[in-house]
């Protein structure tokens, strides 16, 4: 009798432990969320039309041609590209809430490495531009101030690569998905 006493509070526990941890993983994941739209901690991003404002508000930029929210492998930014007051190319990106937008970089995209070049270095890997789900400039984090060519490759490895704005060499690799590596790998 006893025993069957201390099975039952033990099964009890285990669901008890097994509901917390289920509610906890949906209170963060979700369900069925795109993991492009998921959010780093502090990482809200203004509205598009927000960001455009802002930036003009601020004479960032003269002219907006495009906004995207981007997520490069763990921060998000808010991506403005179009022209300065002299014309030429540039890409600020702001991160924040409205009230609190930060810019976190800008350059002209004149003063970097050309897309070409990082589509090169890229075929030098074996990933052809057909095999990109992303290719585009962007800050690394949210502190180090630098700014870079971020890839991802299509897929289910979420393979990320980062190459140096400005040198256009790449400075790190990482895998969202790593069984799927070591699955590779055993093949």
């Amino acid at each position: 009798m006893k025993a069957s006493v201390t099975m039952k509070a033990t099964l009890i526990m285990a669901i008890l432990i097994v509901v917390v941890v289920g509610a906890v993983y949906l209170l963060v994941y979700g369900i069925n969320r795109d993991p492009a739209q998921q959010q780093v901690s502090g990482g809200a991003i203004p509205s598009e039309e927000t960001a455009r404002a802002y930036v003009e508000d601020r004479k960032l930029l003269a002219t907006v041609d495009k906004t995207q929210a981007i997520h490069p492998g763990g921060p998000s930014f808010m991506m403005i590209t179009g022209k300065d007051a002299s014309g030429q190319e540039k890409v600020v990106w702001l991160a924040g809430k409205p009230g609190e937008i930060k810019e976190y970089g800008s350059v002209l995209t004149k003063d970097g490495k050309p897309r070409d070049q990082i589509l090169a270095e890229l075929a030098k890997k074996g990933i052809p531009e057909s095999e990109l789900d992303f290719l585009y400039i962007s800050p690394y984090d949210y502190t180090s101030g630098k700014i870079a060519w971020f890839a991802q490759e299509k897929g289910t490895r979420d393979h990320m690569l980062w190459y140096d704005f400005q040198t256009g060499e790449q400075f790190w690799e990482a895998y969202g998905n790593a069984r799927a590596v070591e699955r590779e790998k055993g093949k």
